[in-house]
């Protein structure tokens, strides 16, 4: 017991290591980037370049895919959520009524019946928009601009996001152990407070800031700014865009919640650093890809890849180091 207890120490003290190192370096990067950002883009820009052009158009399927999954999860292991709602029924009956305090067989029977329809429903929703996101950000690069405005292409997209929600919830249902839902739970949950926390933190940021992209004050066709007076560093308000912070560099990152696999499946024990390492390295190769494409500069990225990292942590802190406990 006593060696395991310093097992455990030990990878806590890594796991701290690895996340002060992170923020460590980041920081540093955006230090560099106050005093560089220009600089940095002018030498690395390159619109046409391939692998730039790759990851502008997929590179942030990590995050698009983190709710159409996470739904079918939900959906398929909704008797938690259902037992939960039923015991909080329960126990206002209780407060509110002295007489009748508990609710009959019946009722129960009803009470959950409802609940498990609403959950499946709510899940079912919940999984559309989720698929919606990651197939339209697929699709639509196969498709030229024209075609996307007709009434066809809607249906079609409408009827593919929909056929892969049910299935996906079937499949899930009918495929994955109960033991293995309720692992996957806190994953689930996770990826869905990692999206809210991507739009809570990042669009007012870049609706605050308002810093302009390198590739339009470099682009003719757009501002024409050869002198690049419209360039403001990223503590400043600048003169509109949607430059500061990078989002996907920030989806990019979450990557990192491959990390609650780690805590939850068996099969993934002991490969913290390996996820760890390919999230990084994932995380940044994004962001490197933005600043060649001229989409943002080097402090974007750097405050991107932090708040994506911070997201992470806070739905791994909340869904596997107190929901999981709950659940278990």
């Amino acid at each position: 017991a006593k060696q395991r207890g310093e097992t455990e120490m030990m990878k806590k003290r890594e796991y701290i290591l690895w996340v002060v190192s992170f923020y460590v370096l980041t920081a540093a990067l955006l230090l560099v980037g106050t005093f560089y950002d220009l600089q940095i883009d002018k030498a690395l820009y390159n619109p046409e370049n391939a692998f730039a052009l790759f990851l502008q158009k997929y590179g942030e399927v990590p995050r698009f895919a983190l709710w159409g999954p996470a739904a079918a999860v939900l959906y398929a292991s909704r008797e938690w959520e259902c037992n939960k709602t039923l015991q909080a029924l329960s126990f206002l009956r209780r407060k509110t009524n002295k007489t009748k305090p508990e609710f009959s067989e019946t009722v129960q029977n009803r009470l959950l019946e409802v609940a498990n329809i609403g959950y499946g429903v709510g899940f079912l929703v919940l999984g559309y928009f989720g698929w919606q996101k990651l197939i339209k950000n697929v699709v639509k690069q196969w498709f030229s601009d024209e075609a996307k405005e007709t009434v066809l292409y809607q249906i079609l997209l409408v009827t593919v996001i929909l056929v892969v929600d049910v299935l996906a919830a079937w499949a899930v249902k009918r495929r994955v152990r109960p033991q293995t839902l309720e692992r996957l739970k806190p994953l689930a949950y996770g990826g869905i407070v990692y999206g809210i926390l991507y739009r809570v933190g990042i669009d007012p940021i870049k609706n605050a800031v308002e810093r302009t992209r390198f590739y339009e004050m470099a682009d003719p066709a757009i501002y024409n700014d050869q002198s690049f007076s419209m360039f403001t560093p990223w503590y400043s308000h600048g003169f509109g865009g949607s430059s500061f912070p990078s989002g996907h560099t920030a989806s990019g990152a979450a990557t990192f919640l491959s990390l609650l696999l780690c805590d939850t499946l068996d099969c993934f024990k002991n490969r913290e650093r390996l996820f760890f390492a390919l999230s990084w390295i994932y995380t940044w190769l994004l962001g490197f890809s933005r600043m060649i494409m001229g989409r943002h500069f080097l402090s974007d990225v750097a405050v991107g890849a932090m708040l994506g990292f911070t997201f992470a942590l806070l739905a791994r802190e909340l869904f596997v180091r107190r929901f999981w406990n709950r659940v278990k």
